[in-house]
């Protein structure tokens, strides 16, 4: 008689520069986050740094060059910028599914957001973008690097990973929901814990 193990396979966890950690055999990548903001409209989820904080929900201290290498060393492949607004976009074998760990907490990380009227977010999904080098005093710099960019709260060229739905630009359109902190969830300022990035589970 056989018996079948019903537990999944065992993760191997690689230690990278700036406190990012890569599971190979499972594409998983994940990297150390802190609260930064409670309120207000968001241009950014994640951003490098301290000096966009107030648009932002999270931030990390690693480079956007880091997290690009990780990326795409557990083999997730660089899609450049979509145009969500052109086209009813779908491709589900791109799609990430983004986890923030608190303690032993884990949710997606869109449980976190609130669209501005304080409706509830229903988890979306993101995708690899790739952000892009730019020539800045005769230099070719890393776009994300420069603009603090590392998941966008609506899309632009700049970013490592974007929503795969339409969200507004708080700062520039009439029209359109955009997205704001759950001030009800959310831990305090200051509160660290880890951001999980993952393949969308079927």
């Amino acid at each position: 008689m056989f018996f079948y193990s019903t537990l999944q396979a065992e993760e191997h966890w690689i230690d990278l520069t700036g406190g990012i950690k890569i599971e190979i055999g499972q594409q998983k990548v994940k990297l150390p986050i802190t609260v930064v903001n409670l309120s207000g409209g968001l241009e950014f989820i994640v951003s490098i740094g301290t000096d966009k904080d107030y648009e932002s929900v999270f931030s990390i201290k690693c480079s956007g060059k880091e997290l690009h290498l990780a990326l795409e060393t557990v083999g997730f492949e660089p899609l450049g910028f979509l145009d969500l607004k052109s086209a009813d976009f779908s491709m589900p074998q791109a799609q990430l599914q983004l986890k923030v760990e608190f303690e032993k907490t884990s949710k997606p990380i869109t449980d976190y957001l609130m669209w501005q009227d304080e409706k509830q977010v229903d988890e979306f999904f993101f995708y690899f973008c790739g952000s892009y080098f730019r020539e800045r005093a005769k230099r070719k710099e890393y776009a994300a690097d420069l603009d603090l960019n590392v998941i966008a709260a609506y899309g632009s060229k700049g970013m490592i990973l974007g929503p795969l739905v339409p969200v507004a630009n708080p700062y520039q359109e009439k029209e359109g929901a955009y997205l704001t902190p759950n001030a009800k969830i959310l831990p305090p300022v200051g509160t660290t814990g880890w951001l999980l990035i993952q393949k969308r589970s079927p």
